[in-house]
């Protein structure tokens, strides 16, 4: 699969598809490595949204968030949460029904 990546610094880390599982519902599909990048990403991103609001305290260090991405905005996250989204949206459908929705 050659699909565009939705942010130029993913990196493609896993050569084999992979099961994920959501854990709420319990439901799992398989995921090809460029969407497990995707995904990695939004989750790390839903978790720094959710140490920037204070929602969670995950117990990171100041320099952990620094290098984690913090200084961005909360808006600029969520737009890249959104990015993502629609990524999955556009090459997963069924993943992000599945996964995000």
């Amino acid at each position: 699969m050659n699909r565009p990546l939705p942010n130029s610094s993913l990196d493609i880390l896993d050569t084999q598809p992979e099961r994920v599982k959501n854990p709420f519902s319990g439901e799992s599909i398989v995921l090809p490595p460029d969407a497990l990048a995707v995904l990695d990403w939004l989750y790390g991103l839903q978790f720094l949204l959710e140490e920037m609001s204070g929602f969670a305290d995950h117990g990171i260090s100041k320099r952990m968030r620094m290098e984690m991405g913090s200084e961005m905005t909360e808006e600029q996250v969520l737009g890249d949460m959104g990015t993502a989204k629609g990524w999955f949206l556009k090459h997963e459908p069924t993943a992000y029904k599945i996964l995000i929705d």
